[in-house]
């Protein structure tokens, strides 16, 4: 017969001390483990409590990935033919096109910007006509047109860009509309209600004019 130790004398005479947690630990449910006389009980699982804050948050649905192959392509869409105002110079080699001004009150403070840009550019407009593109090109062909604002340019090539997106195009190559050099610029009706635009406008006009130095 084997000696008892002194742990297993206590245990036998209930007089080990007895620790309990102030918080139960999560553990692993265990078998129950049969012995001779009778079943021992299975450890009761504890479950620590969630914060109200963690149950509040929603988790975010995953998108399924896009297939590029079977999305629908982007339509071009052409703008329509408008009625554009052509000023045309003396030599028939500078033709300014713009849309008209959208402001009644405003055309003479328009006009007068306009005709202050053109005398910037040393050139003199003798014919002020208005048309869609095929009437006012039927029988003139000049030599560079000036697009004021992004309408002509659009009516012309049957594209949509800003005016932004054309002066961003024209610095890495020329524009042409049948043949012809095409340098696009601000409305003067946007520069009187963008006055930092000025610069960036004078800078275009200087493009039109080394432009058609070099034709």
């Amino acid at each position: 017969m084997s000696l008892m130790t002194r742990e297993d004398m206590l245990r036998e005479l209930e007089l080990l001390p007895v620790w309990q947690l102030r918080a139960p630990a999560p553990v692993q449910l265990k078998p129950q483990i049969a012995t001779d006389n009778a079943t021992v009980p299975p450890i009761t699982e504890y479950i620590l409590p969630v914060p109200e804050t963690a149950l509040q948050q929603e988790v975010p649905e995953v998108e399924a990935p896009l297939d590029v192959s079977q999305a629908a392509p982007v339509p071009n869409v052409v703008p329509e033919l408008a009625t554009l105002r052509l000023l045309l110079s003396e030599d028939a080699a500078y033709a300014f096109l713009l849309a008209a001004p959208n402001d009644d009150a405003n055309v003479q403070a328009v006009e007068t910007l306009l005709q202050n840009m053109c005398k910037a550019m040393k050139v003199n407009c003798h014919l002020d006509i208005t048309g869609s593109v095929a009437e006012l090109f039927a029988e003139r062909t000049p030599k560079l047109i000036v697009s004021m604002g992004e309408v002509p340019a659009n009516a012309l090539l049957g594209v949509t860009h800003t005016v932004a997106e054309w002066r961003n195009l024209q610095l890495g190559k020329q524009i042409r509309y049948e043949d012809i050099p095409m340098i696009v610029t601000y409305h003067p009706e946007y520069l009187l209600q963008n006055l930092g635009d000025k610069a960036k406008a004078w800078e275009d006009l200087c493009l039109a004019k080394r432009t058609m130095q070099s034709l």
